[in-house]
């Protein structure tokens, strides 16, 4: 049974696409617009964390695409260790 390997190459390209500096830098911005006096209220502080939550739901895919590529670089080194 022949099977189609992806490319070490081809893995290391995405994992080096993703940018989770820009992702960061957006999260730290959604924070710094949050004032102190925005958290005596739980209704205020709940209205500042929702205000994340795109962000949370980014920095998520983010960080599973990642995984995912590093198990996928792995898998890959492994099938070539075992080709030797």
């Amino acid at each position: 049974m022949t099977t189609t390997a992806v490319p070490i190459r081809h893995i290391q390209e995405e994992i080096v696409a993703q940018d989770l500096s820009a992702l960061i830098r957006r999260i730290q911005e959604v924070i710094a617009q949050v004032q102190p006096s925005q958290l005596t209220s739980s209704e205020e502080a709940l209205f500042a964390w929702n205000a994340l939550e795109p962000c949370q739901k980014e920095l998520e895919a983010t960080l599973d695409r990642f995984d995912n590529l590093l198990t996928a670089l792995v898998d890959r080194v492994r099938e070539m260790e075992t080709e030797d």
